[in-house]
């Protein structure tokens, strides 16, 4: 099965984005990245409303450089000196981050056009180490009864050789047709449960005009938990919180979403997300099963359509919000949990893709609370459009423009 246009459609599958989802700016980004040096460090300034904030100063150390627009960075499992790094023309390339080598993991061959469409988010199989797999998310276009369509597409990989060796692609896992070419989400997560989550935007243009948001017959707008131990081969999960409504697609896990950009579990297995606002907020949100998110009722936790006096009941009010006045799209997330910061550790980091602003949430205890404390680390000259994880819990970021991967460390 796949999911068309946020309907189901019998299709049988033969063979086996980002701009960091802009609010409402376009940007030209560069036609290859700048020059990087590894072992250049970086330290943040402090100003406007951070100014004011608590302050944990970090530096971003150059790791590697060279790479064309990268949009995601995953450790891989069993393999703790080398890191996968995606990047949105459609390659993902080894990188081994003790000895610097690189080598080619997979080429998709898709076409971005610079906005925020091309390969945009891997996740690697918790079991990769056994049996090699990984998973892809890419938007692209597709031939279809005749004719171009948008569509993402979920694959599944099989990687010859153990880490650092090439993948060859399995088959298409999931699929749903995307009306234009912005707010595609893009990311993957396993859970500890061991389900696959991705998470899809509102399907783009602007004020989400199809309503896909609220719409529970539409993936769009949604947080998806998949079953994929079959792959290619998916299933709802039978613990999903809208199995057996008739009403809702099976798959959907929480609802309300304009444009989720990347999102992570916390410690204790809870789903933190970065969702892109529309004109005036940014948010960070627990994503609880079943939970409505609120878009388009909300922006953040402000009304949006209607611009006031909206319906709020079930709504779950994001633990987190800034404004325009600090950045325009925000990029999540991983809870520092390392040696390097140790006045990071517990705190979930996120940066703002425009401004360059990097910050740490202390995350309530209850997900219907909102946050006590968020720290200022600093505003970077850089285009933080991920954030990854090693095996021992230090952060590591991507600069989409500049083309480098960098790691958070002491000043």
């Amino acid at each position: 099965m796949s999911r068309l246009d946020g309907s189901v459609r019998p299709y049988l599958l033969a063979g086996g984005a980002l701009a960091a989802a802009l609010a409402s700016a376009v940007l030209v980004f560069p036609s290859a990245p700048s020059e990087a040096r590894a072992g250049e460090r970086q330290r943040g300034k402090f100003d406007g409303a951070d100014a004011g904030r608590p302050r944990i100063e970090v530096a971003l150390e150059t790791v590697a450089g060279g790479f064309e627009r990268p949009v995601d960075l995953q450790f891989a499992p069993g393999a703790p000196d080398w890191l996968a790094v995606v990047e949105q023309p459609g390659k993902a390339t080894w990188l081994n981050v003790r000895t610097g080598a690189q080598a080619p993991l997979l080429d998709l061959e898709v076409s971005d056009e610079g906005w925020e469409t091309g390969l945009l988010g891997l996740a690697f199989d918790p079991r990769f180490a056994e049996n090699g797999r990984l998973f892809t998310n890419s938007t692209e276009d597709v031939a279809f009864e005749g004719k171009d369509v948008l569509r993402t597409r979920v694959r599944v990989w099989q990687v010859t050789g153990g880490a650092g060796g090439a993948a060859r692609a399995v088959g298409i896992v999931y699929e749903v047709d995307q009306p234009w070419a912005n707010h595609n989400g893009g990311g993957l997560a396993f859970g500890p449960d061991g389900m696959l989550y991705m998470g899809l935007g509102d399907g783009g243009a602007a004020n989400d005009p199809k309503g896909h948001g609220q719409n529970p017959r539409s993936a769009l707008g949604k947080m998806l938990r998949l079953d994929v131990r079959d792959a290619p081969k998916w299933s709802a999960p039978k613990d999903n919180p809208f199995i057996g409504r008739s009403d809702v697609l099976p798959e959907i896990y929480a609802l309300g979403l304009r444009n989720p950009w990347r999102y992570s579990f916390d410690p204790q297995g809870r789903l933190v997300a970065a969702d892109v606002g529309q004109n005036t907020w940014e948010e960070v949100t627990f994503v609880p099963p079943g939970a409505n998110l609120g878009w388009k009722v909300r922006e953040g936790a402000a009304c949006f359509s209607p611009s006031s006096g909206c319906a709020t009941d079930g709504l779950l009010d994001p633990l987190w919000s800034y404004g325009r006045a600090e950045g325009t799209s925000i990029t999540g997330g991983h809870v520092a949990l390392g040696p390097a910061l140790p006045g990071l550790r517990g705190r979930w980091v996120f940066g703002d893709y425009t401004t360059g602003r990097l910050w740490a949430v202390d995350l309530p205890a209850k997900v219907t609370e909102r946050a006590s404390t968020v720290s200022a680390l600093g505003r970077f000259d850089l285009r933080p459009s991920c954030f990854g994880r090693d095996p021992i819990g230090d952060l590591w970021m991507c600069d989409h423009s500049g083309g480098r991967v960098v790691k958070l460390v002491a000043p």
